[in-house]
């Protein structure tokens, strides 16, 4: 495993008998809220992370086809959730656009 794996995010604790295999669902909901949610002190989900990266790529990008891809879905209207854009982005895109 480890730079050689397939998989994105992997295990990483020496001690954790899952060390170097894939992040399971699981794995990754008891992380957000045993070690993120003490730290921020407040409620989170595993999917607001999906969401705000999705948002950001695309924010970042301006291609809903990246996100799209990343994030495995089959067509752009259910990439279109995710991508939500604030005006300040678009001002700012629009204002870099007219220079």
């Amino acid at each position: 495993m480890g730079a050689d794996s397939p998989w994105l995010f992997l295990h990483v604790w020496r001690q954790h008998r899952f060390n170097g295999q894939p992040l399971t669902t699981k794995a990754i909901y008891h992380i957000v809220k045993c070690v993120i949610e003490p730290i921020l002190g407040r409620r989170l989900h595993p999917r607001m992370f999906r969401h705000s990266y999705a948002t950001h790529l695309y924010e970042e990008s301006g291609d809903l086809r990246l996100p799209q891809h990343l994030l495995g879905h089959e067509t752009i209207r259910t990439t279109a959730i995710y991508a939500h854009v604030t005006a300040r982005k678009e001002r700012e895109k629009l204002a870099e656009y007219l220079k």
